[in-house]
């Protein structure tokens, strides 16, 4: 056999391992989903969200908005790569804005939902946070349970410092309206409490935060506790000068027990 014709058939063979069969036996090419394979930097559970794309149309009410499927945006893309993520230049708007969640803090109104349903918060991000929201409402049942639930604590509160009548099993829903009208009162009849009461909601917000309380490394008071303080250090010196630096050290007076 002569030398070209070897080196033909050695060639022929090469090709033949290397591309597989031809026509009939033609090897499947990639298809779009694998060449879109999550990079290592999605967790499992974000992967499990991006599967049930597959069965969803765009605007169908389902797990995914209309914007969703849209192609990401040149800002996402410049975002993704400061945050120093491996991405595919073909997600969607929803995928890109997912990965770009997993390092941001969740929405305070998705953490309001997840604790009504006493959801796990350790190591929640935006992403995952809005995902399980999302989940949760799928349900009927938890989208009437959650529309049904009853007034927050912070509510209950207003309903005290403004003298008004209080009933058992208040519903959230009916709370926001009564309190949206005794706001839009006050501010026609100038009512000064209304003042007094944006003093407390703040004070409301900076016990809520672990970081100052840490500051005086005591545990989070009650509302009630919260609000007595305050009332009593404005029965002394005036709304004007309540501060939740005060507070904080009036209620380590009269409730030793938050220290921790």
């Amino acid at each position: 056999m002569g030398t070209a014709l070897m080196i033909a058939l050695l060639i022929g063979a090469v090709a033949y391992l290397v591309l597989g069969p031809g026509k009939d036996g033609e090897r499947p090419r990639r298809s779009r989903a694998a060449r879109t394979k999550p990079s290592p930097d999605v967790p499992d559970w974000l992967r499990g969200r991006w599967a049930m794309m597959d069965g969803c149309r765009p605007g169908d009410g389902g797990l995914f908005p209309r914007w969703y499927f849209d192609p990401m945006t040149e800002f996402q893309a410049r975002r993704l790569t400061e945050d120093g993520m491996t991405f595919s230049p073909s997600l969607t708007k929803g995928q890109a804005s997912d990965l770009i969640g997993l390092g941001e803090s969740p929405d305070d109104e998705d953490l309001e939902v997840l604790r009504f349903f006493k959801r796990p918060l350790r190591g929640m991000n935006k992403a995952r946070a809005r995902h399980e929201v999302a989940v949760l409402f799928q349900d009927e049942a938890n989208r009437r349970a959650w529309e049904d639930r009853p007034a927050t604590d912070v509510q209950r509160e207003f309903y005290r410092f403004f003298g008004m009548s209080l009933q058992a099993g208040l519903p959230k829903r009916q709370a926001d309206a009564e309190i949206s009208q005794k706001l839009s009162a006050a501010q026609a009849e100038s009512d000064p409490r209304l003042d007094h009461w944006r003093t407390l909601a703040q004070l409301f917000d900076d016990f809520s935060d672990a970081e100052f309380r840490e500051g005086y490394d005591m545990k989070k008071p009650s509302l009630q506790a919260i609000r007595k303080a305050a009332e009593a250090l404005a029965a002394e010196a005036g709304w004007e000068a309540v501060d939740s630096d005060g507070v904080a050290e009036r209620l380590l007076e009269t409730h030793p027990s938050l220290q921790k």
